[in-house]
């Protein structure tokens, strides 16, 4: 298969490799230009991805800012908030309430305790 000269189309690991030449700087220069490159993933993972340590770039201060400050959409700093964070914050609301929508029905239901919460047997 051919591809136009401008096309983007690359070989597989390609594009963890530095595009500046690495020649003449230090070993840890060059460790951190190469974990500081992400790995392109061509398949939809099944599960939210688990982000343990990562920074997010934002196009400029202010947009950061106003991220952090306000709680807009976004990561900056994955101890802050990250795409695992932001979903399980989701699954959780979507849980939390289903339990007020089955609170407000008037059926007698046992309850259960599980790690300090009280869950619906239904839940």
């Amino acid at each position: 298969m051919t591809t136009p000269p401008d096309s983007h189309a690359t070989q597989p690991g390609e594009h963890l490799r530095d595009p500046a030449p690495s020649r003449g700087l230090g070993d840890s220069t060059r460790a951190i230009r190469a974990a500081s490159r992400s790995p392109e993933i061509l398949q939809r993972p099944t599960a939210v991805p688990i982000f343990q340590s990562a920074t997010f770039t934002s196009p400029d201060a202010e947009s950061l800012a106003a991220m952090v400050a306000d709680g807009r959409a976004g990561c900056s700093y994955s101890q802050l908030s990250n795409p695992t964070t932001t979903a399980l914050g989701a699954a959780y609301a979507e849980l939390a309430e289903g339990r007020r929508r089955a609170r407000r029905r008037p059926v007698d239901r046992p309850r259960c305790g599980h790690a300090g919460q009280r869950l619906n047997a239904r839940d």
